[in-house]
C-alpha cells in the first residue's frame, strides 16, 4: 500500500517474518528487481522505474504469491 502508488511501497503479510525473496516484474514478465527481506512490513522503492504496471512476486516459508503494483 498504496497501490496505485508513487515511489514507496509497504508490503505487509500476514505470514511470520521471513526469509522472503521478491522479484518486481514488469508487464512482458522480465525481472526489473530481485531481492529479499527478514520483516514485513518492508518498503519497496520503486521510484526507479516509469509509471505504469508491475507484478511483485514474493516466496518464502513454504508459500508464495503475486499482486499487481500500479505505480503512477
Amino acid at each position: 500500500y498504496p497501490n496505485p502508488g508513487n515511489e514507496l511501497f509497504t508490503v505487509a503479510s500476514d505470514v511470520a517474518d521471513g526469509p522472503y525473496r521478491y522479484e518486481v516484474l514488469d508487464a512482458l514478465g522480465r525481472k526489473l528487481m530481485d531481492s529479499g527481506t527478514q520483516l514485513t512490513p518492508f518498503t519497496l522503492d520503486l521510484s526507479f522505474l516509469a509509471a505504469g504496471t508491475y507484478t511483485l512476486r514474493w516466496h518464502g516459508d513454504g508459500r508464495h504469491g503475486s499482486v499487481p503494483l500500479v505505480k503512477q
